[in-house]
């Protein structure tokens, strides 16, 4: 989303035209409303979340290392960690 000037319009019930407030990631908005905006950001996460879980724990862990989440040696660590756990 950008800051332009211009508000973000919900259509809300009896199909109204609002001006959406923004509020912080997780927080309600718009006065307790559900808007557009709203649904495909919950769409976009189901998503992001439904590939995750496709993954294994080594997957997800070399993820980590390559964005440089992680050391080497927390890297290394957790992998013999994670191949006694197996």
């Amino acid at each position: 989303m950008n800051n332009t000037s211009k508000p973000e319009i919900a259509i809300a019930p009896p199909f109204t035209l609002t001006p959406r407030t923004r509020a912080a990631p997780g927080r309600v908005s718009n006065q307790g409303k559900i808007t557009a905006t709203d649904s495909r950001e919950y769409v976009e996460r189901r998503e992001e979340l439904k590939g995750r879980r496709n993954k294994s724990a080594l997957d997800v862990l070399k993820e980590r290392y390559a964005k440089g989440e992680i050391s080497s040696e927390e890297f290394q660590q957790m992998k013999k960690e994670h191949s006694v756990n197996c």
